[in-house]
């Protein structure tokens, strides 16, 4: 039998507490977590830099010590359910705290979306719809937020294209993250058709290195750009 919305917010809920600086953290096990915010930048015509949006990251501890985001989430294999919406929870609040949504152009929110995680549709669903209620009582308009698909070679396409619809019919914006890394490639760019594809910052440290890495780069560019398709570079993470 399928939970309630109200039974699946205190569920994610009872995870949530504000710590001394007013920020939400969330308990979980023996571990926490907060945000932090890495920024994104574009380029305007005038060739001067702006920050295009924020990506949101979860930082987990131990007591004090600071744990490697792939070690928490190898640890709870079983628990992606609930880690991907309560990560979610945790950042937009942290977001609307920020001074980041106040800026005059409004940047932009990345938020990972995990599809594999979701054993049916109704579940993806109504985890859609939670997360839509919760956007509105905090004031965040969904067209400032951009999904962004974390893939795997195990996502089968039919999960996909479900997931995509239902992200593409919040009014979210919708990225692929780390493209040209494991399953990102230019076939699920031309199946997904996101408005965002996002490089990993290695490929500028590759590209330096190698003629025929730096031509791959810009061949894999000038593609997705014809599409109307924005590419965008990671930046450099920071605290607020």
């Amino acid at each position: 039998m399928q939970e309630s919305l109200e039974q699946q917010r205190h569920k994610l809920e009872k995870h949530l507490f504000v710590d001394a600086q007013g920020l939400t953290r969330a308990s979980f096990y023996q571990y926490s977590f907060g945000s932090v915010f890495q920024p994104i930048y574009q380029y305007q015509s005038n060739q001067k830099l702006e920050i295009f949006g924020y990506e949101a990251l979860a930082r987990p501890t131990l007591g004090e010590l600071t744990i490697k985001p792939q070690d928490f989430l190898s640890s709870f294999t079983h628990q992606r359910y609930l880690l991907d919406r309560l990560t979610r929870v945790v950042h937009i609040r942290n977001f609307i705290h920020s001074k980041f949504h106040l800026l005059p152009n409004r940047p932009k929110l990345f938020l990972n979306f995990d599809p594999e995680c979701y054993n049916n549709i109704g579940e993806m669903l109504s985890a859609f719809q939670l997360f839509e209620r919760r956007l509105l009582e905090i004031g965040l308009e969904p067209s400032h937020l951009i999904a962004e698909l974390i893939e795997s070679k195990e996502l089968d396409n039919e999960h996909l294209i479900t997931t995509i619809d239902s992200i593409r019919s919040t009014g979210f914006g919708l990225a692929v993250d780390d493209f040209g890394v494991d399953h990102s490639n230019i076939d699920r760019v031309l199946k997904i058709r996101p408005d965002l594809v996002k490089f990993d910052r290695s490929w500028l440290v590759k590209s330096a290195q190698s003629e025929r890495k730096a031509q791959e780069f810009i061949e894999n560019v000038h593609t997705i750009r014809s599409l109307g398709i924005k590419v965008l570079i990671e930046g450099v993470e920071f605290d607020y």
